[in-house]
């Protein structure tokens, strides 16, 4: 009897940059983390030709006159590079720092200041006296937000302004939406497997010019979800006889 062809598949999706001449950077392959949805969506565009020698004005020929293929995913994880091609965003890395004597402006009691840095660690508050005095956490001062670096000031009767910071941020990913005038483009491959035969299969987007999100959700009752769109272009130089299309190939091992 011959095996069934049922299936369900699951997978990873990566993006692998292209080079300026269409070749693929494959140092550059990333993944973008747990997928929930993923299709592709196909579609025509046809003229029809109504034939008049019946009389019943029936279609007698179609040309097709053009081709769509759209993509839809629903991301799961926060990562750096499906924010970015949703947000066309420009990545820039943010070293760690260590910040030493950043001044404050002349404060009173209850003004809150906000540090140049951000994620901040190890905090120290001096005075201006000669021997510069350290201010106590909870009595002189309180961190209201580590993140945006937010402190607000309890006590300043007893201290010789301005008070000056030492502190450490963190390293971060910086993204700068629309930052990138072109809309961004990436090879997109499915590693995927067959859950009910346990076969693989492998799937090549050649060109995916990628859309903005059109929902970038903050705040979020359960798992949130980043929806990720995009076009599939022609690529040129995957055209011909012996590739058959130039959008896609779907491998599936035998």
């Amino acid at each position: 009897m011959e095996t069934n062809k049922l299936f369900s598949l699951q997978g990873r999706f990566s993006t692998i940059q292209r080079k300026a001449d269409g070749s693929l950077d494959n140092t550059t392959k990333t993944w973008l983390g747990n997928v929930k949805e993923a299709s592709i969506e196909m579609s025509v565009d046809k003229e029809t030709m109504k034939e008049s020698f019946s009389g019943q004005r029936a279609d007698y020929g179609t040309i097709i006159t053009g081709k769509t293929f759209s993509l839809n995913m629903t991301l799961t994880e926060w990562l750096p590079e499906p924010l970015a091609l949703s947000l066309y965003a420009k990545e820039v890395k943010v070293d760690a720092k260590t910040i030493a004597d950043e001044e404050f402006p002349t404060v009173v009691d209850g003004n809150t200041v906000v540090l140049d840095g951000y994620f901040i660690s190890d905090l120290i508050i001096k005075d201006s006296t000669a021997t510069p005095v350290t201010l106590k956490e909870g009595v002189d001062y309180e961190i209201v937000s580590d993140i945006s670096g937010d402190i607000k000031i309890l006590n300043t009767k007893t201290f010789k302004q301005p008070f000056k910071a030492s502190y450490k941020s963190s390293e971060a990913t910086a993204l700068y939406p629309f930052a990138n005038i072109q809309p961004p483009e990436r090879c997109l491959v499915f590693e995927g497997i067959n859950t009910l035969t346990g076969k693989n299969t492998y799937i090549e987007m050649y060109r995916v010019q990628f859309d903005p999100t059109s929902n970038f959700g903050l705040i979020n009752e359960t798992f949130g979800e980043l929806p990720l769109t995009g076009t599939l272009l022609i690529d040129s130089q995957k055209t011909g006889k012996d590739q058959l299309s130039g959008y896609m190939q779907v491998l599936t091992m035998e």
